[in-house]
């Protein structure tokens, strides 16, 4: 009776080291999971009377998935749907250096272009509501830039601005324009700039900056 009650939990115990090492002990996959694309060599359509030369430095998706384009060439700002279709082109003449282009939360297209010191806030069919910084002239106090490289509106409004190539700072201002502050200086510690080319903000307004030339991303909140 004894030796069976114990061979009956000899079994047991060793039931249950088999299905540890079953579940634990087995070898990982090491095949990694690859998403393939495939490029659809028709896309955009772009219509005979839009040009298709100049440098793409600026991209960005609207609410309503359709692809913005920011150039330099003869149709800087350029816009097509997911299929391809095109959409609509405005700015013709308009820019320098066309360098970032950002779509707000309430479907405004912000530019940045470094070649006249400013970033513009427009309509999406083109209508210029706002400039910060003075065309075509570069400095480093609340009202000038020099060179500035992007732009992101949080959802409360606040606007922050990339003063990247020339001044290494970012520049705060309200939803109206209005000078708040500035922030980080030339330099290779926290809190400091090389080159700040790019920012975004995720939904409870933490600030994103890319840091270029120092190969980093630095947080702000």
């Amino acid at each position: 009776m004894h030796f069976t009650r114990r061979i009956s939990l000899l079994a047991t115990m060793f039931a249950a080291i088999l299905l540890t090492v079953s579940l634990y002990g087995a070898a990982p996959n090491d095949d990694p999971v690859v998403t393939e694309f495939d490029v659809v060599p028709d896309w955009p359509q772009r219509p005979d009377h839009i040009s298709g030369t100049g440098w793409v430095s600026g991209m960005s998706v609207d609410a309503e998935d359709n692809i913005w384009f920011f150039r330099k060439g003869p149709d800087p700002v350029q816009v097509y749907k997911p299929s391809g279709e095109f959409v609509r082109s405005w700015g013709k003449g308009m820019f320098v250096q066309p360098h970032h282009l950002r779509i707000d939360h309430e479907g405004n297209v912000w530019v940045a272009d470094f070649g006249q010191h400013i970033v513009q806030k427009f309509t999406p069919e083109g209508k210029l509501l706002m400039t910060l910084g003075v065309p075509n002239e570069k400095g480093e106090d609340d009202k000038h830039f020099n060179m500035p490289t992007d732009m992101v509106v949080t959802k409360s409004g606040d606007i922050f601005v990339t003063d990247g190539y020339g001044n290494r700072r970012i520049v705060h201002f309200t939803s109206d324009g209005n000078f708040v502050k500035t922030f980080g200086k030339a330099g290779p510690n926290p809190g400091e700039f090389v080159l700040p080319h790019a920012i975004v903000a995720d939904s409870k307004g933490t600030l994103y900056v890319a840091d270029r030339n120092s190969g980093r991303i630095q947080l702000f909140n």
